[in-house]
């Protein structure tokens, strides 16, 4: 009995090591690149937001 008690719990630790190693590359996956900054920022430099009588709102792209 208490070789099969001692299995579950090494079932169980490595069980819970997976755990943690698929938590940390979500973690990592999570992360957010500096070169996306940088790209969201030039974008919106590039970007302005005029309201018109007839259209509204229009959102206009400098090249």
């Amino acid at each position: 009995m208490k070789r099969n008690s001692t299995q579950l719990n090494l079932l169980h630790q490595f069980s819970q090591i997976k755990t943690r190693k698929s938590e940390q590359k979500i973690e990592e996956n999570l992360k957010v690149k500096d070169s996306t900054i940088q790209n969201i920022l030039a974008y919106s430099k590039s970007v302005r937001c005029i309201k018109t009588d007839s259209l509204g709102m229009v959102l206009t792209v400098n090249n």
